[in-house]
């Protein structure tokens, strides 16, 4: 039986954490479950700038950067 779950490493607020996902998810979905907004926040996904779309693998390190903006 093969699993169903892989473990990344997720990086949000300056702290790291080991998560839980199905096997296939997306950045746009780590994205989803941690209730942040893909306009505000830059994803880097084992070091190198990534689309919401790429599809996470098991190990993977993926960081949300917070964007600075205003006036």
């Amino acid at each position: 039986m093969q699993a169903v779950f892989m473990e990344i490493r997720v990086v949000s607020n300056r702290r790291t954490r080991a998560v839980q996902v199905n096997k296939g998810a997306s950045a746009r979905a780590m994205l989803s479950r941690l209730g942040l907004n893909g306009e505000t926040v830059i994803i880097k996904l084992n070091g190198k700038v990534a689309h919401p779309d790429e599809i996470l693998s098991a190990g993977d390190l993926i960081e949300f950067v917070g964007i600075i903006y205003g006036g």
